[in-house]
């Protein structure tokens, strides 16, 4: 029924822009679609080209240029015990606020579902709640006591990417090869894989999906998804903790891939860990943008952590200096170089603190995949500084060669499941990650109701303007004109009345390496204190139909790409699913490293253009017309600075952020229309509130993620 409503309101404010009959097409598709940027690249006054594509990125790697010499002043700075331990603390404290809170400890209730016999060690079947009602599905690896007596040291084995969970092949050799060398493992489902599969629809998305998708909604409340993750995996090391058979001061952790990004978080953030093992994952992240856009997932990204200085390094340092080993592969898609960097910068730091020895790596020649000399060299460092302490001096128990077995260790994904049909969802209240963000939601929408009824309007300017990191008008540089084209003279239909409108292309630099593209159209006779800037998400060329019932009322039209729109769009990335995330995924994903927002971006965008309609082309008074996603923009443009536009209006505008949390793993809004941390101070409505009140604002149909209930 929304849905209706909606097209009817679409269809209505069409006509009303019409002042005749029928408004017939007097902007041809040949102007409107005809690239104003030639054969796609941007070529500026010094001869420089960049291909449109890829603008975004170019201009960021200048913004990373940057943050890549903030952050190797902090460490150069870094020689003397104390400065290394309160740069560890820095940076800790910066990763616990990004993240956000962790919960408080519930009970874990945990309870062990079934026992297998293996050849040299014994598998038990675990779950535990990490949160009220949030089961965690988990096999426990232990040791022979015959050869290894209790109580046995304790690994937490975090999983990779894979349907599977922790029934992959990779991950059942590796934590049995533990086992088998006197190490209980504790070998855990990450969500949305394994028993963990969140989704109800027949063919649920991939992990990557699946993560991305719980990472758009977590971004909006100031979470992240690795705030799950990290808090399952140390909710795990409580359990092994909890248990007698296990010492519970003498922990490892370990994993690959994503499991490698969960073990470097953890070894980050969480003290006990004595000894930690990241496989295919450690690199740099300055190194990797440099090499393009990286394939990457939410939970491997941590709010503004370039801009404030923390790399890849820094996981390591934070845990020195604790026996610290890094795996890698060379013909990765993570980077070898920067993996080698990363060591080196990692291993000095060690070094100062008096302990070089405990920072290795081994390279494996191989692709991506915990293969097996990566497990052995796993096994080897964990039995070296685990068993019998980290201290302990090596004895001729800890060298002897590490040997896998041969023969079939895998058990299939339904002898290690642990629940009755193989899904968490089935237990009886079990709750997703999803369910525990909507309720996160509805927390905050309390006490931003609270918020926005004590504090003035003025200051929740600044605090939307300090979270969409976007800066006031003033300080926002001039448009420069790169080019600019007469195209032709064009026939206007008013009823029967021919009339004529003149058409030019520009190209627009904002800063340096960054471009925006516009078509400006101008009636005969046109009353210059109606001019109207349109801008889509679908680009210049969206909305001719507007555009045009716009002319023939003799308004002139300043139609325009913003940065990331049109002619500018990031390249298709297939990684990214663009129908849920949009096209530009990874430049986003750039961008929240730099501590940047596209909202930011494009409502500075929009500063620039109004200045330039007002003083340049002349306009005494500037409309905005902001089409589906560009309309979060210009919202917050607006919102933070009244008196931009003489009106503003919305058309298929986003109802809400907390709408989109409440859709859950069905979300379709991008990356690129969201503030992280939004919703802990404001969300879309409030900002419509506080301009419908002061006269400036027309909304033109609402998209909903999640039908409200009538």
């Amino acid at each position: 029924m929304n849905r209706i409503l909606t097209s009817i309101v679409l269809a209505l404010v069409v006509a009303a822009f019409a002042f005749a009959e029928e408004i017939k097409p007097i902007v041809s598709q040949d102007v409107l679609f005809a690239p104003v940027l030639p054969k796609g690249i941007v070529k500026t006054a010094d001869g420089v080209e960049c291909e449109n594509r890829f603008m975004m990125h170019e201009w960021m790697l200048t913004l990373l240029d940057k943050a890549e010499k903030r952050w190797i002043d902090n460490y150069e700075k870094a020689k003397t015990p104390e400065q290394i331990a309160e740069y560890q603390k820095a940076r800790k404290d910066f990763f616990l606020k990004q993240i956000g809170a962790f919960p408080e400890r519930n009970p874990l209730n945990a309870v062990v579902t079934g026992t297998i016999q293996r050849d040299g060690y014994t598998i038990e079947k675990v779950r535990f709640e990490s949160q009220p009602n949030f089961w965690v599905t988990a096999i426990l690896y232990l040791p022979d006591e015959s050869k290894f007596p209790k109580p046995w040291p304790g690994v937490l084995h975090s999983c990779g990417h894979n349907l599977n969970g922790k029934a992959a092949e990779r991950h059942q050799r590796g934590s049995a090869l533990m086992a088998l060398n006197g190490m209980a493992v504790l070998n855990f489902d990450p969500i949305d894989q394994g028993e963990r599969i969140q989704f109800t629809t027949p063919n649920p998305p991939l992990s990557v999906d699946a993560h991305n998708l719980l990472g758009i909604g977590s971004m909006a409340l100031g979470r992240n998804t690795n705030w799950f993750e990290i808090w399952d995996g140390m909710r795990g090391i409580d359990y092994l903790q909890s248990r007698p058979d296990i010492n519970p001061k003498m922990i490892g952790a370990c994993g690959l891939s994503g499991g490698g990004t969960q073990t470097a978080f953890l070894m980050a953030l969480d003290e006990r860990i004595d000894v930690a093992a990241s496989m295919c994952y450690l690199t740099s992240l300055t190194g990797m943008y440099r090499r393009g856009n990286p394939e990457s997932d939410a939970e491997q990204h941590v709010f503004g952590q370039l801009d404030f200085g923390m790399d890849h390094a820094d996981y390591c340092i934070m845990h020195a200096p604790k026996p610290t080993l890094i795996g890698c592969a060379t013909k990765d898609f993570f980077p070898i170089k920067e993996t080698w960097d990363t060591y080196r910068y990692s291993k000095r730091m060690f070094g100062l603190l008096g302990y070089p020895e405990r920072m290795n790596l081994a390279e494996t020649y191989n692709t991506h995949g915990f293969d097996l000399l990566l497990r052995q060299a796993t096994v080897r460092f964990m039995r070296r500084f685990l068993v019998g302490g980290s201290e302990a001096v090596v004895g001729p128990n800890k060298t002897d060669p590490i040997v896998e077995p041969d023969g079939t260790l895998e058990l299939t994904d339904e002898e290690l499941n642990v629940t009755p049909k193989g899904n968490i969802q089935d237990i009886p209240g079990a709750r997703t990650t999803f369910d525990i963000n909507r309720d996160y939601a509805k927390e905050l929408s309390a006490k931003r109701a609270e918020l926005w009824s004590q504090t003035p309007e003025d200051e929740m300017r600044v605090k939307v303007r300090q979270l969409a990191k976007f800066r006031q008008s003033k300080d926002v540089p001039a448009l420069t004109v790169l080019s600019s084209e007469d195209v032709a003279e064009l026939t206007v239909t008013e009823g029967q009345t021919p009339a004529l409108a003149t058409a030019k292309r520009f190209v627009f630099q904002v800063e340096p390496k960054l471009y925006l593209t516009a078509l400006w159209l101008v009636p005969h006779n046109a009353d210059m204190s109606k001019a109207t800037l349109f801008v889509s998400d679908k680009g210049k060329a969206d909305g001719a139909e507007m555009v045009n019932s716009l002319l023939t009322s003799g308004k002139p039209v300043l139609t325009v790409d913003l940065r990331g729109y049109g002619e500018t769009q990031q390249l298709n990335q297939p990684y990214f699913s663009n129908a849920h995330f949009g096209q530009d995924g990874c430049d986003c994903y750039f961008a929240f490293n730099l501590n940047k927002t596209y909202v930011g971006f494009r409502a500075e965008d929009l500063y620039s253009l109004n200045r330039f309609l007002r003083t340049e082309l002349k306009a005494t008074g500037v409309e905005c017309i902001a089409v589906n996603e560009a309309s979060i923009p210009a919202l917050h443009a607006e919102f933070c600075e009244p008196e931009t536009f003489d009106r503003l209006t919305v058309v298929n505008t986003l109802a809400s952020w907390t709408n989109m949390v409440e859709n859950g793993g069905y979300s379709t809004t991008p990356f690129a229309s969201v503030v992280h941390g939004a919703l802990q101070v404001y969300d879309l409505p409030e900002l419509r509130t506080a301009l419908e009140k002061a006269g400036k604002l027309t909304v033109s149909g609402l998209r909903w993620e999640k039908e409200p209930q009538e």
